[in-house]
Protein backbone atom coordinates (compact mmCIF):
# COMPACT_ATOMS: atom_id res chain seq x y z
CA UNK A 1 0.00 0.00 0.00
CA UNK A 2 2.81 2.42 0.92
CA UNK A 3 4.57 1.69 -2.39
CA UNK A 4 1.39 2.36 -4.36
CA UNK A 5 0.89 5.68 -2.55
CA UNK A 6 4.46 6.66 -3.31
CA UNK A 7 4.07 5.77 -6.99
CA UNK A 8 0.81 7.71 -7.17
CA UNK A 9 2.46 10.75 -5.57
CA UNK A 10 5.32 10.61 -8.07
CA UNK A 11 2.89 10.41 -10.99
CA UNK A 12 0.91 13.40 -9.65
CA UNK A 13 4.12 15.41 -9.15
CA UNK A 14 5.30 14.67 -12.68
CA UNK A 15 1.94 15.54 -14.21
CA UNK A 16 1.96 18.79 -12.24
CA UNK A 17 5.47 19.62 -13.49
CA UNK A 18 4.47 18.88 -17.07
CA UNK A 19 1.35 21.02 -16.67
CA UNK A 20 3.45 23.86 -15.22
CA UNK A 21 5.87 23.69 -18.14
CA UNK A 22 3.06 23.55 -20.70
CA UNK A 23 1.23 26.42 -19.02
CA UNK A 24 4.31 28.62 -18.99
CA UNK A 25 5.06 27.72 -22.59
CA UNK A 26 1.54 28.70 -23.59
CA UNK A 27 1.57 31.96 -21.63
CA UNK A 28 5.13 33.24 -22.16
CA UNK A 29 4.03 35.83 -24.69
CA UNK A 30 1.07 37.05 -22.67
CA UNK A 31 1.19 40.46 -21.01
CA UNK A 32 0.45 38.91 -17.63
CA UNK A 33 3.53 36.65 -17.53
CA UNK A 34 5.68 39.35 -19.14
CA UNK A 35 4.74 41.87 -16.45
CA UNK A 36 5.54 39.40 -13.67
CA UNK A 37 8.87 38.56 -15.29
CA UNK A 38 9.75 42.25 -15.62
CA UNK A 39 8.86 43.05 -12.01
CA UNK A 40 10.96 40.20 -10.68
CA UNK A 41 13.94 41.15 -12.84
CA UNK A 42 13.78 44.80 -11.81
CA UNK A 43 13.53 43.77 -8.14
CA UNK A 44 16.50 41.39 -8.47
CA UNK A 45 18.62 43.93 -10.32
CA UNK A 46 17.91 46.57 -7.67
CA UNK A 47 19.85 44.37 -5.23
CA UNK A 48 22.93 44.15 -7.46
CA UNK A 49 26.34 44.81 -5.92
CA UNK A 50 29.85 44.41 -7.42
CA UNK A 51 30.72 41.47 -5.15
CA UNK A 52 27.39 39.82 -5.86
CA UNK A 53 27.97 40.35 -9.58
CA UNK A 54 31.25 38.43 -9.33
CA UNK A 55 29.66 35.64 -7.26
CA UNK A 56 26.82 35.21 -9.73
CA UNK A 57 29.22 35.08 -12.67
CA UNK A 58 31.05 32.27 -10.92
CA UNK A 59 27.90 30.41 -9.99
CA UNK A 60 26.45 30.57 -13.47
CA UNK A 61 29.51 28.79 -14.89
CA UNK A 62 28.66 25.78 -12.72
CA UNK A 63 25.65 25.35 -15.01
CA UNK A 64 27.56 25.75 -18.29
CA UNK A 65 27.35 22.85 -20.72
CA UNK A 66 31.09 22.18 -20.48
CA UNK A 67 31.00 22.07 -16.67
CA UNK A 68 28.01 19.73 -16.65
CA UNK A 69 29.57 17.44 -19.24
CA UNK A 70 32.74 17.19 -17.15
CA UNK A 71 30.72 16.58 -13.97
CA UNK A 72 28.60 13.87 -15.63
CA UNK A 73 31.62 12.13 -17.15
CA UNK A 74 33.48 12.25 -13.83
CA UNK A 75 30.54 10.74 -11.96
CA UNK A 76 30.04 8.10 -14.66
CA UNK A 77 33.71 7.14 -14.34
CA UNK A 78 33.36 7.08 -10.55
CA UNK A 79 30.47 4.62 -10.66
CA UNK A 80 31.77 2.52 -13.54
CA UNK A 81 35.44 2.19 -12.64
CA UNK A 82 35.42 2.30 -8.85
CA UNK A 83 32.12 0.59 -8.01
CA UNK A 84 31.28 -1.33 -11.20
CA UNK A 85 27.81 0.22 -11.19
CA UNK A 86 27.38 0.38 -14.96
CA UNK A 87 23.70 1.26 -14.92
CA UNK A 88 24.35 4.21 -12.61
CA UNK A 89 27.12 5.43 -14.93
CA UNK A 90 24.83 5.22 -17.93
CA UNK A 91 21.98 6.90 -16.03
CA UNK A 92 23.89 10.14 -15.40
CA UNK A 93 25.03 10.26 -19.04
CA UNK A 94 21.46 9.67 -20.18
CA UNK A 95 20.22 12.52 -17.98
CA UNK A 96 22.84 14.83 -19.46
CA UNK A 97 22.19 13.90 -23.09
CA UNK A 98 18.39 13.99 -22.82
CA UNK A 99 18.34 17.36 -21.04
CA UNK A 100 20.62 19.03 -23.60
CA UNK A 101 18.73 17.52 -26.54
CA UNK A 102 15.25 18.37 -25.24
CA UNK A 103 16.31 21.87 -24.22
CA UNK A 104 17.50 22.63 -27.74
CA UNK A 105 14.24 21.27 -29.16
CA UNK A 106 12.17 23.38 -26.77
CA UNK A 107 14.14 26.54 -27.53
CA UNK A 108 13.56 26.12 -31.26
CA UNK A 109 9.89 25.30 -30.73
CA UNK A 110 9.10 28.33 -28.52
CA UNK A 111 11.62 30.84 -29.97
CA UNK A 112 11.36 33.27 -27.08
CA UNK A 113 13.73 36.22 -27.18
CA UNK A 114 16.00 36.84 -24.23
CA UNK A 115 15.60 39.91 -21.97
CA UNK A 116 17.70 42.92 -22.93
CA UNK A 117 17.66 45.16 -19.87
CA UNK A 118 21.30 44.92 -18.82
CA UNK A 119 24.35 42.79 -19.53
CA UNK A 120 26.56 41.63 -16.69
CA UNK A 121 27.78 38.86 -18.99
CA UNK A 122 27.61 38.39 -22.75
CA UNK A 123 24.06 37.52 -23.77
CA UNK A 124 23.88 34.11 -25.54
CA UNK A 125 22.59 34.05 -29.10
CA UNK A 126 20.24 31.11 -28.51
CA UNK A 127 16.57 31.42 -27.63
CA UNK A 128 15.48 31.92 -24.03
CA UNK A 129 12.75 29.40 -23.14
CA UNK A 130 13.39 27.26 -21.20
CA UNK A 131 16.65 28.08 -19.47
CA UNK A 132 19.29 25.54 -20.47
CA UNK A 133 21.31 26.19 -17.33
CA UNK A 134 18.28 25.58 -15.10
CA UNK A 135 17.03 22.53 -16.98
CA UNK A 136 20.35 20.75 -17.46
CA UNK A 137 21.62 21.60 -13.98
CA UNK A 138 18.45 20.17 -12.49
CA UNK A 139 18.75 17.02 -14.60
CA UNK A 140 22.47 16.41 -13.99
CA UNK A 141 22.91 17.56 -10.39
CA UNK A 142 19.52 16.20 -9.38
CA UNK A 143 20.30 12.83 -10.93
CA UNK A 144 23.75 12.90 -9.34
CA UNK A 145 22.19 13.42 -5.91
CA UNK A 146 19.81 10.52 -6.49
CA UNK A 147 22.58 8.16 -7.61
CA UNK A 148 24.92 9.12 -4.79
CA UNK A 149 22.24 8.69 -2.14
CA UNK A 150 21.41 5.22 -3.45
CA UNK A 151 25.09 4.30 -3.23
CA UNK A 152 25.70 6.07 0.09
CA UNK A 153 22.31 6.32 1.85
CA UNK A 154 23.90 7.49 5.08
CA UNK A 155 24.65 10.85 3.46
CA UNK A 156 21.47 11.20 1.41
CA UNK A 157 20.39 14.52 2.95
CA UNK A 158 23.81 16.02 2.35
CA UNK A 159 23.57 15.13 -1.34
CA UNK A 160 19.98 16.39 -1.60
CA UNK A 161 20.60 19.72 0.11
CA UNK A 162 23.83 20.39 -1.75
CA UNK A 163 22.22 19.64 -5.11
CA UNK A 164 19.13 21.73 -4.31
CA UNK A 165 21.19 24.74 -3.21
CA UNK A 166 23.44 24.53 -6.26
CA UNK A 167 20.56 24.19 -8.71
CA UNK A 168 18.60 27.10 -7.18
CA UNK A 169 21.66 29.37 -7.16
CA UNK A 170 22.46 28.58 -10.79
CA UNK A 171 18.89 29.38 -11.79
CA UNK A 172 18.93 32.61 -9.76
CA UNK A 173 22.19 33.64 -11.40
CA UNK A 174 20.60 33.53 -14.86
CA UNK A 175 17.93 36.03 -13.83
CA UNK A 176 20.37 38.18 -11.86
CA UNK A 177 22.76 38.40 -14.80
CA UNK A 178 19.92 39.40 -17.11
CA UNK A 179 20.16 36.56 -19.61
CA UNK A 180 16.89 34.80 -18.73
CA UNK A 181 13.34 35.64 -17.72
CA UNK A 182 12.26 34.13 -14.38
CA UNK A 183 9.64 32.03 -16.18
CA UNK A 184 12.43 30.54 -18.34
CA UNK A 185 14.20 29.35 -15.21
CA UNK A 186 11.02 28.00 -13.61
CA UNK A 187 10.18 26.06 -16.76
CA UNK A 188 13.74 24.74 -16.91
CA UNK A 189 13.49 23.50 -13.33
CA UNK A 190 10.18 21.77 -14.08
CA UNK A 191 11.42 20.02 -17.21
CA UNK A 192 14.70 19.04 -15.57
CA UNK A 193 12.97 17.56 -12.54
CA UNK A 194 10.78 15.40 -14.78
CA UNK A 195 13.98 14.04 -16.31
CA UNK A 196 15.35 13.30 -12.83
CA UNK A 197 12.25 11.25 -12.02
CA UNK A 198 12.50 9.50 -15.40
CA UNK A 199 16.16 8.68 -14.83
CA UNK A 200 15.43 7.41 -11.32
CA UNK A 201 12.61 5.22 -12.63
CA UNK A 202 14.79 3.78 -15.38
CA UNK A 203 17.66 3.23 -12.98
CA UNK A 204 15.43 1.45 -10.49
CA UNK A 205 13.81 -0.88 -13.05
CA UNK A 206 16.64 -3.40 -13.00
Amino acid sequence: MAIKKRETAIIVINLSLIALFAGLGYEINSNHVHRIDERIMVLVHSRSRPRLDAAMRLLTHLGDAKTLIIAALALAWFFFKLYARRRDAFTILLALASSITLNNIFKIAFQRERPAYWELIARPHTYSFPSGHAMTSMAVYGCAAYLLETAFPRYRWCFRLLAAALILLIGASRVYLGVHWPSDVLAGFAAGLVLVFAAAYWNGSR
